[in-house]
């Protein structure tokens, strides 16, 4: 739990999956066009020509079923007529987002990819189209006086982001930014049932709206917190895992507080001096050790922990002040709580970077 919150109560979880079916496995309720050898069923309505008939695609073995709209006939894409699922049209958009991802490098076969083919995105963007939820980019989900305060990650940025998170069945896991709910969907697949994830948003409207997203479908795993999530969690909350998807100056107290014994924390790092990583660390003893840095640019972090005034510097070499360095890419990132840093940190790296919480040892690629 933490300070200043209150708990958004989940509605009944509904089954995932909830569309019923006949006993021969058609929809009810829906016109069936035949696929090959695929029967014919009959909807109530199905002479009302107002409404458009769907067609019922045959994937090779593959059940991609989630909730979403169908193809209507004599549209979409054939994708084989062998036995096999029944692909709605959001699993194939689906399936070609993830694709896309995996062909473009930023994504490894493995639980990641998985998540992202499991969790219906859509459903977390109820105001989009179906070709624009799944489309790889950032979709701005709230403004305020003009400008975007928050939005929902461009999905190969999610795939990087957790891969460097690698959450594991049965992990704790706190998400620190809500946003539209699909991230804490896809930790709760990764963490499975016997792990648990608290996510928490500084906006009550979006809390609640990720919340009813998550509950209706079926995630009885993840709690919604309208919170700070820079605050200092109750009860000494420890966590397996920690991702903050919007952009921050420092590790706040509360998260090095959270944080077990090889623990990972995930987020977006503006390195003053440096540019802005989306940097994974590993907890080992008093420190945070880097384990993949990448460029990113997300929004600022509000709150608690929104950016303080700009850090103070300290380069091994004075002559990079000048504004060389920025041309050099992050290689690896070492962080340590202010009260632990020492001299040394300075010639184990390029440039040391001094935020109220942390103290940042950034080293540079040759």
């Amino acid at each position: 739990m933490f300070l200043r919150h209150h708990v958004l109560a989940m509605p009944a979880t509904p089954a995932v999956g909830t569309r019923k079916r006949l006993s021969d496995g058609r929809a009810a309720g829906r016109d069936l066009v035949a696929l090959g050898d695929v029967e014919h069923g009959v909807d109530d309505d199905a002479h009302d020509e107002r409404r458009p008939r769907e067609k019922v695609v045959e994937c090779g073995g593959r059940d991609l079923r989630r909730h979403g709209v169908l193809f209507p006939a004599g549209s979409g894409a054939d994708l084989g007529r062998g036995e096999g699922a029944l692909v709605e049209r959001d699993a194939v958009l689906r399936e070609a987002m993830v694709a896309g991802i995996e062909r473009s490098g930023w994504l490894a076969p493995g639980p990641v990819a998985h998540a992202l083919r499991s969790v219906p995105r859509h459903r977390f963007l109820p105001e989009t189209s179906l070709e624009e939820a799944y489309a790889d980019r950032a979709i701005a989900i709230k403004a305020s006086n003009g400008e975007v305060v928050s939005s929902i990650s461009q999905p190969s940025m999610i795939a990087l982001m957790l891969q460097l998170l690698a959450p594991e069945p049965g992990n704790r896991i706190l998400e620190v930014g809500t946003g539209s709910g699909y991230h804490a969907a896809l930790l709760a697949e990764l963490t499975g049932p016997a792990g648990s994830v608290t996510t928490a948003d500084l906006d009550a409207d979006l809390a609640a709206r990720a919340a009813a997203a998550l509950a209706s479908l079926g995630y009885a795993n993840v709690r919604v917190l309208a919170a700070d999530g820079a605050a200092a969690p109750a009860q000494s909350a420890r966590y397996d895992r920690i991702v903050v998807t919007a952009r921050s100056d420092d590790v706040a107290e509360s998260w090095w507080d959270a944080l077990s014994e090889e623990a990972r924390l995930v987020l977006p790092l503006r390195l003053e001096g440096a540019g802005e990583y989306a940097v994974g660390f590993v907890r080992r003893g008093r420190r945070l050790e880097s384990v993949g840095v990448h460029p990113c640019a997300f929004l600022a972090l509000r709150g608690q922990a929104a950016g303080p005034p700009a850090g103070d510097l300290f380069y091994r070499d004075p002559s990079q002040r000048e504004g060389r360095v920025r041309l050099r890419p992050v290689s690896s990132v070492l962080a340590v709580r202010r009260g632990d840093a020492v001299p040394s940190l300075l010639e184990q790296s390029d440039l040391v970077i001094a935020q109220p919480a942390t103290v940042f040892a950034v080293s540079f690629a040759s």
